[in-house]
């Protein structure tokens, strides 16, 4: 596995950063940014998540996430369910399985670039890993 480099070891410190936080957190696409990324791959931070060196790096964070979520799970009886409102429950769920597939470097959007904006990203992507 590959060192990483100081660029994708910031990127990891200021996302870790970034998750502890309550109020004011940043975008990824800012995360990335300020960890010193092309705009091209501020604009996909998806991209990042696809290094297999920042998946190793992720790893003990993302067992953690799961470690808390199965907590979290099977503190959810049946009964806290039906007395919980549709809204927390709905929101829960969507953090929950949003920050799964985020940090396991999967999409939780579809969005479309240009021929132009896919030929830069291509290119951060090949200067980045």
């Amino acid at each position: 596995m590959r060192t990483p480099t100081p660029k994708q070891q910031k990127f990891v410190s200021l996302l870790l950063e970034n998750m502890g936080k309550q109020r004011e957190t940043k975008t990824l696409g800012e995360i990335a940014k300020e960890a010193g990324y092309s705009n091209a791959m501020a604009s996909n931070p998806h991209l990042i998540f696809q290094s297999k060196t920042i998946q190793k790096e992720l790893e003990e964070f993302i067992n953690k996430l799961r470690e808390k979520r199965d907590m979290a799970l099977e503190g959810i009886t049946k009964e806290k369910i039906e007395k919980a409102s549709a809204r927390d429950i709905a929101g829960t769920l969507d953090i929950l399985i949003k920050n799964q597939q985020l940090l396991g470097g999967n999409t939780t959007e579809h969005i479309t670039i240009t021929e132009e904006e896919k030929r830069e990203v291509d290119e951060a992507f090949k200067s980045n890993t």
